[in-house]
């Protein structure tokens, strides 16, 4: 009767816990974000359910969207809500407009959009996107990617995940963000006709779905074989010979491929100096070592993806670092949390001290970045509670 007793009180605990940045979320996305990834780092330590994790989550992808999704504009943005603005309009030609008409489920969804909801503008679309991949994200993670792990520690995964996703990156890359989110609902299926469903709706909203999913399958799959393209890749790009090769076989590639190289070749001297912090080389670095030192424990699904995808990304980013960008979405700014969380649970201590560590060093950069309002910010930190008007995003 005891033990029944103080279940249910840790139970009652809980779910009281889970509920408090709900009542921040009002004043305060940003704040709502912080304070429901906090409870659910401490509530880890008490097992919380299935039931909680979710009530938490969706909280926290909610602060998310809304605190990084009202973001800055960029020429890719208005880009996009042309389309959708097009579509708003009966345009439904501009169902066609990317990827040579072959790209065509995100602005389906926009069709979808127009008939059930009104117009919306640049900060609503933005900031319904982010939530959108954040909810596509959270769910892969709850029915795929959290199986088999210690359930004293599922908490921990999601609060590592829910941390490091991007949620400006729905925005800026909208069509490569979703199809890198079905790419990983690709590789976690049990059967071929499930997996093709998923690559085939990731290949509808950005073509490159196919190279990211055909090297994380081999080095899932086929470690030694994905480990020699990723180390042929990395030559060709610090050699700079792989956009010279690409151009020379562009004509056999479909147009809806070649068409790209130029996008991707976009900045291409410019380095890690011109924009790129170097917690960037720190993170990667970081779990690829604790992979491979904790090699032993780390599950086989992802060790060889997390090692040799790690360094290919390296390598892009030592070259050009909007490639890089091209090329890690799927690693560096969706799964970035998840490699952290799958490189280093085995080591409890190192898990809760390199997590919180990141939960500060994330507040310190938002806050302190966006409230002082310096020339490099992308999101409108100083719209919010905490760093300008409460109850911004609902009154706005």
């Amino acid at each position: 009767m005891v033990s029944v007793g103080i279940s249910r009180l840790n139970l009652s605990f809980s779910y009281f816990c889970a509920f408090l940045p709900w009542a921040v979320l009002p004043f305060s996305a940003p704040l709502a974000f912080y304070v429901g990834l906090l409870v659910l780092l401490v509530l880890s330590f008490f097992y919380p359910s299935q039931s909680v994790r979710v009530i938490l989550a969706v909280c926290i992808i909610i602060g998310g969207a809304v605190g990084f999704g009202d973001s800055q504009f960029t020429s890719d943005m208005e880009n996009y809500h042309g389309t959708y603005t097009k579509l708003f309009n009966g345009d439904f030609e501009a169902i066609f407009d990317y990827g040579r008409g072959v790209e065509v489920i995100m602005p389906l969804f926009w069709v979808v959009l127009s008939f059930f909801d009104g117009f919306l503008n640049y900060t609503a679309f933005g900031v319904l996107h982010a939530l959108c991949a954040g909810i596509l994200f959270y769910i892969w993670l709850e029915k795929y990617a959290l199986e088999g792990f210690d359930t004293k520690k599922v908490a921990v995964c999601v609060f590592f995940s829910l941390l490091m996703f991007d949620y400006w990156m729905p925005q800026w890359l909208l069509r490569q963000t979703f199809s890198c989110i079905f790419v990983l609902y690709a590789l976690s299926q049990n059967t071929r006709f499930k997996t093709f469903v998923f690559l085939l709706i990731a290949v509808f909203c950005h073509v490159s779905a196919i190279l990211f999913f055909a090297l994380w399958y081999w080095l899932r799959k086929y470690p030694k074989f994905g480990a020699m393209c990723i180390v042929f890749l990395c030559f060709m790009m610090l050699a700079n010979f792989l956009f010279p090769w690409l151009y020379a076989y562009a004509s056999m590639l479909p147009e809806s491929f070649s068409h790209k190289l130029v996008f991707y070749q976009y900045s291409l001297n410019n380095t890690i100096s011109d924009g790129f912090s170097a917690s960037l080389y720190v993170y990667i670095i970081a779990i690829v070592f604790c992979a491979w030192y904790f090699r032993d424990s780390v599950d086989r699904k992802w060790l060889w993806i997390i090692i040799w995808y790690g360094i290919l990304c390296l390598c892009a980013n030592a070259v050009w670092n909007h490639f890089f960008i091209r090329v890690s979405i799927l690693y560096f700014y969706i799964s970035l949390g998840f490699f952290m969380f799958v490189s280093m649970q085995k080591n409890t201590f190192l898990l809760y001290i390199w997590g919180s560590l990141l939960f500060i060093n994330h507040i310190r950069t938002a806050y302190a970045k966006g409230v002082a309002n310096l020339s490099n910010i992308q999101y409108h930190f100083h719209s919010y509670g905490l760093g300008g008007e409460w109850f911004y995003f609902i009154l706005n």
